[in-house]
């Protein structure tokens, strides 16, 4: 077991993913939901390691020091990108699948680990609140939601300052849930699938 290293909880989450299962024959709905998580592990340049596939969400997780935000926010569009083009190509068979969008909670802090025959288990409270996250109030569907705990290591690397001030559609909130406190975090809205156009270019232009 690795114990107290610190780490990114990187989790992209299909928005809509409840009703769309519902709404589409079971046999139909794996295999479309598989081609777009596929979609999503294909483009993992940053190289995160997976822990859990979790039905709708992909529990991405790497040990290290954090990536700066727009590199992090850049793997996310990536994603977003080819989630959305795979939307594209299903929709012309199964035009319910562009009701589907992809969200990514980001984290950082301890992460505890272990092995249970032959299976690798994230543990601990960070993968606790990456989790709940998913569940926040912010009624959008496309987003990157990166917490604090991840922001002020970027300053303590000196990597924030100057960039994020420059992010546009950043909004910052603070949240109280009831099983594990108060977690503050900001949100970067992008195009959803059935309006895709790319992310906010000049959030992502190169510096």
């Amino acid at each position: 077991m690795k114990r107290n290293k610190k780490g990114i909880v990187f989790i992209p989450d299909i928005s809509g993913y409840s009703r769309f299962v519902k709404r589409t024959d079971s046999k139909v709905g794996a295999e479309i939901i598989a081609r777009l998580l596929n979609a999503v592990i294909q483009s993992n340049y940053l190289s995160f390691h997976i822990s859990e596939i979790e039905g709708d969400a992909i529990l991405f997780y790497r040990y290290g020091n954090t990536f700066p935000i727009k590199k992090v926010l850049k793997q996310y569009e990536v994603m977003l990108n080819a989630f959305n083009t795979e939307v594209s190509r299903l929709a012309i068979r199964y035009p319910q699948v562009k009701e589907l969008s992809l969200k990514v909670v980001i984290h950082y802090g301890v992460i505890e680990a272990f092995s249970l025959k032959g299976f690798y288990k994230l543990y601990g409270n960070t993968v606790v609140e990456a989790h709940r996250l998913l569940k926040n109030n912010l009624g959008m569907d496309t987003y990157a939601l990166i917490t604090d705990s991840y922001l002020d290591n970027e300053k303590v690397n000196g990597d924030i300052g100057g960039y994020a001030d420059g992010i546009n559609q950043r909004g910052q909130i603070c949240e109280l849930f009831n099983d594990i406190g108060k977690i503050c975090y900001s949100f970067f809205p992008f195009a959803s699938a059935s309006d895709y156009s790319g992310a906010d270019k000049s959030m992502l232009a190169e510096a």
